[in-house]
């Protein structure tokens, strides 16, 4: 009676565990290409923040990028904390380009924080999309 207890609690014990890893995604090199080009884009164009139509258009061309990565990331399945990572990601991008768009000035020490801030965001989603099985 044991041994069965014993062999049906194994069995359980690897159903358990093959049914987690179908629900976890893999590693997808596009997925993180998107998030990498977010990261560099943000680091890149900090030093432009002194520049006002430099930066009016590094912050519209990084808008749509956080915008592409967050369309992309709802059509990946069981993505929910990765969503919501990319939402957050894509307001904060938002918030810089709105104030270009509405022909306001923002300071570049403002310019600086939000890129640092996307980098930042950027770098905690390509460190949780990197370390998925490959």
């Amino acid at each position: 009676m044991s041994k069965i207890l014993g062999m049906l609690s194994l069995s359980l014990l690897v159903g358990c565990s093959t049914l987690q890893s179908y629900y976890v995604n893999n590693y997808d090199s596009n997925y993180y290409q998107l998030i990498t080009e977010i990261r560099f884009l943000a680091h890149k164009n900090q030093s432009y923040c002194d520049d006002n139509e430099k930066s009016k258009i590094n912050s519209i061309e990084l808008s749509d990028k956080t915008n592409f990565f967050q369309l992309y990331t709802e059509s990946v399945p069981n993505e929910v904390d990765v969503l919501s990572a990319a939402k957050q990601l894509n307001n904060i991008s938002i918030g810089l380009s709105e104030q270009y768009k509405a022909d306001q000035q923002p300071h570049a020490a403002f310019c600086r924080i939000k890129f640092e801030n996307i980098e930042t965001s950027a770098k905690s989603i390509q460190k949780i999309l990197g370390a998925r099985p490959r």
